[in-house]
């Protein structure tokens, strides 16, 4: 059996202020009447936490109630004792409560509240380690690519050449790039070789500094550090180009999304004559021909799989063997691959909504059918179908799973997450629900194969055993789970702070990019996130 948790993504922290509110009764009497309000408008709130999105009315009404709940949380939090002042205060929460009840009625909101049908299901046993195998192979219709851009890069031309790969976001550009790295790597070809991600919050000194890590990776001073001053970047620039002037080079860089930055590494990476070589991967065409100043750099667009390579990677992605498919559902997944438009990540995370097992697949592949059939029509754009795939995935997660799900934001998403620091994370913030006879550690690992048996997130490996020690998000997922997060106030990236463009709404949580190694992580970029309250609340 399994309880609420303290704090989710839709509910706020309701259950963790009745958890606080319940002692303080036998000194305070008043706050039996508050803890009486707050238990009803919990009631009410539990219609519409699960299930699917429901109108706009009500997603107003409970991120009011939500932010209603935090201030009553964070004064609660702030209380040493209770005077006769502090009992007027809670009579005008408990108005506050009232009136917040009454809207609800008044606009008749509770005819809006959706049925839930999403329930959790725990990967565990062999079949998890099976998943986790399976995962390392999915890789469908790119292997001409691959060759192409090998053969491009491995030639005998001693001038620099940098080859870009360009397309949209979910073609599978990065899985294309960490394969031709990969085989990069193994054969040794290259002395010094690095591959970093830049996506949209990473800023290029970031960038450069784990370039020029990873190349001096086994120099005397390579554990240098760097203080967070902008002014630095120059340095860092002259001292990568010094470094890598003389000795031959492989860098892979992962989601250029600039022109600024397009310039900058083109700065910072000398062009020699040793047969150094420059990956890169954008989303826009331009930035991939910005790259391309030389008479023999290469600009490859990346193309939708075809009919056959599309059902292979959906077929590879399914957890049901082929032979178990229904005639119905066989029919189904025509019209399915035909939303999908040929995009390797829209086929990826589709297969893991329907997912499971045979007997499990037509109730899924119905909740499809309702979420999206009718809209096939209106699809104007890969990134419509895309955002809608994910819309529905997201709607099927059960409420838990939702929060820790958006809590990913609290990370960089250019960098692996360590699975050990994420379930802590999520244990600390009160996300885990109590479940008879599992700790939250185990409750949380669940929920961690659970995210990666949907193909919502991709494991990480250390290569010496099967089950991953982390993650990655797509820069597609996170920018889905970036623009949710915004919407439901859960999470305030520290780099929205310090623009000058203050959120307008009150600061709950803020992950903050700290610039240095923490927890023994080796990666440039690490966040710290924290409540507000832990400040005495937030205010801006």
């Amino acid at each position: 059996m399994e309880g609420p948790p303290m704090v989710c993504y839709s509910m706020g922290s309701i259950n963790s202020l009745v958890e606080k509110i319940t002692p303080l009764m036998e000194n305070h009497p008043k706050t039996k009447k508050l803890l009486q309000d707050l238990k009803s408008l919990r009631v009410e709130m539990n219609k519409f936490a699960g299930g699917r999105a429901t109108g706009e009315q009500v997603k107003v009404w409970m991120k009011q109630v939500r932010e209603m709940v935090y201030d009553i949380e964070d004064w609660i939090y702030l209380k040493k004792d209770f005077s006769e002042s502090d009992m007027e205060e809670i009579e005008d929460f408990r108005d506050e409560i009232q009136e917040a009840r009454s809207r609800c009625l008044r606009y008749e909101l509770l005819k809006q509240a959706p049925t839930s049908d999403a329930e959790i299901v725990y990967s565990t046993g062999p079949r998890g380690r099976r998943l986790f195998l399976e995962e390392r192979t999915v890789f469908v219709g790119r292997d001409h690519p691959k060759s192409e851009l090998l053969g491009h890069l491995k030639d005998e031309q001693k001038d620099l050449k940098v080859v870009s790969i360009h397309g949209r976001g979910g073609h599978g550009k990065t899985a294309l790039a960490k394969e031709i790295y990969g085989d990069i790597y193994i054969k040794g070809q290259f002395e010094y070789k690095a591959f970093v991600s830049v996506g949209r919050n990473s800023s290029m000194k970031t960038t450069l500094i784990e370039i020029l890590r990873q190349v001096k990776s086994s120099e005397v001073d390579a554990s240098q550090t760097w203080s967070s001053n902008d002014e630095q970047i120059n340095e860092i620039i002259n001292e990568l180009w010094g470094f890598l002037h003389t000795k031959r080079y492989f860098i892979c860089i992962d989601d250029i999304r600039t022109a600024n930055d397009s310039e900058v590494i083109l700065c910072a990476l000398p062009d020699n004559d040793l047969r150094s070589r420059i990956l890169t991967t954008t989303r826009m065409k331009d930035i991939a021909i910005l790259f391309s100043r030389r008479p023999n750099d290469v600009v490859y667009e990346m193309m939708a799989l075809n009919k056959t390579d599309s059902k292979s990677l959906f077929r590879n992605c399914l957890y049901v063997q082929e032979e178990e498919w229904t005639d119905h559902f066989k029919e189904l997944s025509k019209e399915i691959l035909e939303v999908c438009g040929g995009l390797p990540l829209a086929i990826i995370v589709t297969a893991g909504f329907l997912w499971r097992t045979s007997a499990e697949l037509p109730l899924q592949s119905e909740k499809l059918k309702k979420a999206i059939p009718s809209e096939f029509d209106e699809f104007y754009s890969e990134s419509q179908a895309m955002r809608k795939i994910l819309d529905v995935s997201y709607a099927d997660l059960p409420q838990p799973l939702k929060s820790c799900f958006l809590y990913l934001t609290a990370f960089s998403g250019n960098y692996d997450i360590k699975k050990d620091r994420l379930v802590r994370r999520w244990v600390a913030e009160g996300l885990i629900p109590e479940r008879h006879g599992n700790s939250s550690w185990e409750t949380g690992e669940s929920y961690f194969d659970e995210l990666i048996s949907r193909r919502l997130i991709q494991p990480a490996f250390d290569g010496n055993d099967d089950q991953p020690i982390g993650c990655t998000v797509h820069g597609v997922v996170f920018d889905f789970l970036e623009s949710m997060s915004s919407k439901e106030n859960f999470i305030t990236p520290g780099a929205e702070l310090k623009s000058e463009l203050f959120p307008c709404e009150r600061v709950r949580r803020v992950s903050l990019d700290c610039g240095d190694e923490d927890e023994g992580d080796t990666l440039i970029s690490n966040t710290l996130s924290f409540r507000a309250e832990e400040f005495g609340g937030l205010k801006l």
